[in-house]
């Protein structure tokens, strides 16, 4: 039978193994505390890679990609925010570092793996590295735009602008032949002939169903236009002016089989894509009086649209006619470039450096957590992760075969298990 003294000390050994790891309780967890209590969140760790030893001078830029099933790569930035951009390249195993590039002084925003090479491009040039020998193997010269690359076969289609870099002279889209890396431009458009910024913003590719290959894609000319260009047959089949003359196309356009789509600085929008007719458009509520107006990249998938402007809610559109199927409030701010997708759940996260995953059926949040400092509000460390500091605010590289989740923080490169309900 317990005493008094025995019920009082078991009381209050239980309390110190419930409050373990809480961020109010100031001395270290006990040998004893189980491991659940310590990272109060279902995410389990396989490795975690820093981008330097004890180093906080390298901070996340936003980008994630793979190389079969040898390699995680992803990019960095040197402070000040003028230094220099670093390429990373683990074992996707281990975590252990591999080779890490130094890039210029742009910011590589977008990374690329066609066969076996990395195509990084950006404001100082596009640099090509061989993944299978892990070197350098050409640089193309010039002002490329670091976010604007898609890939048809082995081909990539970049875009590169000739002149200052804030107003173009002309700027043209390069094919780029994989693996002989052989450039050959396609089409140019110049600012004295179209005004404006005198660039392309984003493209995407489609075959026709004649076989034709098309381009869609937005210029920042005066007025801004979205257009379809054959390649086939080179020229232009329609160019639309933007529907709001302040507007600004984001991301690559997606499609269908009958329409195409684009964000905006305003909403999103659907064209026929074989007339270049205005199907639909929806206006975000937000009118970015707050300086920050840039949405995500959207997802198309399954008939539906999921768009997220910084903002704004989450919506999923009805793709075929923008009807809201539904929205939500709480979805947090937007990542800086896109969703990843696992079944029927997103995954992202968010500027305010939260990790939410949101169900695509009827856009309830399943899981959030936010990082310990989200740069955007109080510190809210009540739910943060003990491992963690500052999420970067770039979609999570989903492993589904493994049920692996890649993620950054300010510091580090993580690999945890997939979390699933």
């Amino acid at each position: 039978m317990q005493t008094p003294i025995s019920i009082f000390i078991t009381i209050l050994f239980s309390l110190s193994l419930m409050y373990c790891g809480d961020k109010n309780v100031p001395t270290p967890c006990p040998p004893n505390c189980p491991v659940q209590d310590t990272i109060p969140y279902p995410l389990e760790m396989v490795w975690q890679c820093f981008h330097t030893p004890d180093s906080a001078l390298l901070l996340s830029s936003g980008f994630i990609t793979s190389y079969l099933d040898k390699y995680i790569i992803y990019t960095a930035y040197e402070l000040p925010l003028d230094g220099y951009k670093f390429i990373f390249i683990v074992d996707r195993n281990t975590g252990k570092r591999v080779k890490t590039f130094r890039g210029g002084k742009n910011l590589i925003s977008t990374l690329h793996v066609v066969d076996r090479f990395l195509i990084a491009p950006s404001w100082d040039g596009a640099n090509i590295y061989d993944l299978e020998k892990l070197k350098l193997v050409k640089t193309l010269r010039g002002y490329y735009h670091s976010d604007i690359l898609t890939q048809f076969g082995d081909v990539v289609y970049l875009v590169k602008d000739y002149g200052d870099v804030a107003y173009s002279d002309s700027s043209s889209i390069f094919k780029l032949h994989i693996p002989s890396l052989r450039t050959e431009k396609v089409l140019t458009i110049t600012r004295e002939e179209y005004g404006g910024y005198g660039s392309f913003n984003n493209i995407s590719h489609d075959i026709r169903p004649n076989g034709d290959t098309v381009f869609y894609g937005a210029m920042a000319t005066e007025p801004k236009k979205f257009f379809c260009y054959n390649q086939t047959r080179k020229s232009f089949e329609w160019q639309t002016a933007a529907s709001d003359p302040n507007d600004f196309y984001f991301w690559h356009p997606l499609f269908d089989e009958e329409q195409v789509y684009v964000t905006s600085s305003f909403g999103v929008e659907a064209y026929n894509k074989f007339t270049g007719e205005l199907n639909w458009r929806k206006e975000f509520l937000g009118d970015g009086s707050n300086g920050i107006f840039r949405p995500i990249e959207p997802l198309l998938l399954d008939g539906r649209l999921y768009v997220k402007q910084d903002n704004e809610p989450l919506y999923c559109f009805r793709a075929k006619d923008g009807l809201i199927l539904w929205r939500n409030l709480k979805a947090g701010l937007a990542p800086s470039n896109k969703m990843s997708h696992y079944k029927d759940m997103l995954y992202y996260v968010s500027r305010g450096s939260e990790f939410t995953v949101v169900g695509m059926e009827r856009g309830n949040i399943l899981y959030k957590i936010r990082g310990p400092n989200d740069g955007y509000r109080e510190l809210d460390r009540e739910f943060a992760p003990k491992t963690m500091a500052l999420l970067a605010s770039v979609s999570p590289l989903i492993d589904k075969e493994n049920k692996l989740m890649y993620i950054q923080d300010d510091r580090r490169m993580y690999c945890f298990k997939l979390w699933e309900p």
